[in-house]
């Protein structure tokens, strides 16, 4: 892990020195479980070690304030993570509605009166 000399945390850089090998290692292992589990990504893609870090910054970033989020995704600079992650979630709720095959309207009510409640 990387701990500075008094003992603190680094505040950015990987959190574990695996080096290249184990690294792979893990990022293939990880895809193996993704496609036993039938998780792609995209076609022909399983879910890599990268992809459950994204998965973790999207998570949290409807969560906690930016600033903190850069701190958990170990970004050096907040504009990486507000590019990545901050409002992401209101891209895909309008892609959501432009896909969808019923069109959003709103209704007219105009013409319905006001109904006395049963309770009066």
């Amino acid at each position: 892990m990387d701990v500075h000399a008094e003992g603190r945390w680094a505040s950015s850089g990987p959190v574990f020195n695996l080096g290249s090998t184990c690294r792979t290692k893990v990022g293939k292992t990880v895809s193996k479980i993704g496609q036993a589990a039938l998780v792609s990504t995209a076609e022909h893609k399983w879910a890599s070690a990268h992809d459950l870090r994204r998965a973790f910054g999207v998570y949290w970033a409807s969560r906690v304030q930016p600033a903190v989020l850069m701190r958990l995704m170990r970004h050096s600079t907040i504009q990486t993570t507000m590019k990545y992650y901050v409002g992401q979630e209101i891209d895909s709720v309008f892609d959501a509605m432009q896909e969808s095959e019923a069109p959003y309207t709103i209704a007219d009510t105009s013409d319905q009166t006001e109904k006395t409640p049963q309770w009066v």
